[in-house]
C-alpha cells in the first residue's frame, strides 16, 4: 500500500467512527389530540430530532421554546425535551440535573436512563 493509499483509508476509518460514536437523545412528542408518545427516528440507533443542526441560533431558539413550554406546563415530558435541548446545546450539566432529578421522582424510565447515560458519556 502506497502513502496515500494508507491516508485514505485512515481518513474513512476515521468518518466511520464519527457515524457509529454518534450519541443519542431521547425526545417525547405530543400528538393533535393532546397525548404523549416516545418516538425515534427510522433508524438502527434511536436518534433526536436536532442531533444534525449545527446553526447555533436555531438551537438556542429551540431551546428557548422549550423552556417556555416546561414553565407553562410543568409536566415531566417537557422538563425531559428542555434536558434533551440542553444537551444539543452543549450545555451537559445543566441537562444532566435535569434527568437526575426525572430519576429521582420518577425512577427507571427508560428515556431519562438512556440521556442520562448519554449525558454522562458527553461530560466523559
Amino acid at each position: 500500500m502506497n502513502n496515500n493509499n494508507i491516508k485514505i483509508l485512515y481518513l474513512l476509518i476515521c468518518l466511520l467512527i464519527l457515524k457509529i460514536g454518534k450519541s443519542c437523545i431521547n425526545e417525547y412528542r405530543t400528538l393533535l389530540d393532546g397525548s404523549v408518545v416516545f418516538t425515534d427516528n427510522i433508524s438502527f440507533v434511536p436518534q433526536g430530532r436536532f442531533d444534525v443542526v449545527r446553526d447555533k441560533d436555531y438551537l438556542i431558539e429551540r431551546l428557548n421554546d422549550a423552556k417556555a413550554k416546561y414553565e407553562t406546563t410543568k409536566n415531566l415530558e417537557d422538563f425531559s425535551d428542555l434536558g434533551a435541548m440542553y444537551v444539543y446545546n452543549g450545555e451537559y450539566l445543566k441537562a444532566k440535573a435535569i434527568f437526575q432529578a426525572i430519576e429521582k421522582s420518577l425512577p427507571n424510565l427508560y428515556q431519562t436512563a438512556a440521556n442520562l447515560g448519554t449525558t454522562y458519556e458527553l461530560l466523559g
